[in-house]
């Protein structure tokens, strides 16, 4: 009983010691990261990192001492710096394991993760980014209800829209040249494959792709002014959508309009005819 006292005793000795080391560690690299001196922002952060994946007990002090709220100063501009790929990893990993245990959104925190890689400019991350995800999808049911649920659609709308307007704005300043060229910026051709090949991907099953709805309308422009390639993928799950009764919502519009106005000319018609009828018997 004696040995299970002291023993406790102990751990409790060596958490306080543990734990005053790191709230030790953690007042440096707020000073540090406070320092007007960018170059020992990037090594602070990949201290903090290093941190918080292998001590444990470390969130909990993190977030007590707010160091979190320090972070929102390499969270500003919203450009690839190591000092941002490192904040950002941070908060990422603080998120996963302090976060929720709904199986949804923790799919997402990883998904989130394949979607930026599926973005790369280099076509092999962005291919094995689409490869890994693909495979997920045909074996998870949390990961197609994530990614149904938690916004992917949008993503991908964001994505073929912005694909769109760079096209037809390449198509109207090289309109007096036979072939089209790609804008500097331009979506790669790479990414809209993995993109296009995911969404294809959960068009194959059945739960959830009510979501996909609002892709119609940029699908339909894809098959109009892209690349074979991209048209053919395009045209493939235009055609799933719409073969589960997923139609342009402009379209739909337009024809409820038609509808309600051709009803209106019925009653109005009706209308006229009753009162005609009223007339002669009067007469």
């Amino acid at each position: 009983m004696e040995d299970d006292s002291l023993r406790s005793v102990k751990n409790a000795t060596y958490k306080e010691i543990a734990d005053a080391e790191m709230t030790s560690k953690i007042s440096q690299f707020i000073a540090d990261l406070q320092q007007d001196n960018a170059s020992i922002h990037a090594p602070t952060l990949k201290l903090l990192l290093d941190m918080v994946i292998n001590q444990q007990g470390s969130i909990e002090l993190i977030v007590q001492h707010k160091l979190i709220q320090i972070l929102h100063k390499f969270m500003v501009n919203i450009e690839a710096t190591q000092e941002f790929v490192l904040s950002s990893a941070v908060i990422h990993i603080i998120g996963v394991y302090g976060g929720t245990d709904d199986k949804i959104v923790l799919a997402g925190a990883f998904t989130e993760s394949m979607i930026q890689m599926m973005h790369s400019k280099d076509e092999k991350i962005s291919k094995a980014g689409s490869k890994a995800l693909w495979d997920l999808v045909d074996e998870n049911i949390e990961i197609r209800n994530s990614l149904l649920s938690t916004g992917f659609a949008n993503k991908l709308l964001h994505s073929f829209t912005l694909g769109v307007q760079q096209q037809k704005q390449s198509q109207e300043k090289d309109s007096s040249l036979s072939s089209i060229t790609q804008p500097q910026n331009a979506i790669p051709k790479h990414v809209k494959n993995s993109l296009l090949d995911i969404a294809l991907k959960l068009s194959e099953f059945e739960e959830g792709l009510e979501a996909l709805n609002i892709l119609v309308p940029v699908l339909e422009d894809i098959v109009s002014i892209d690349s074979r390639e991209i048209k053919t993928k395009a045209r493939n799950l235009l055609v799933l959508l719409q073969a589960k009764g997923m139609r342009n919502q402009q379209d739909n519009n337009i024809r409820d309009k038609k509808i309600i106005k051709l009803k209106d000319k019925i009653n109005q018609k009706k209308k006229e005819i009753e009162q005609e009828k009223e007339r002669a018997d009067l007469a």
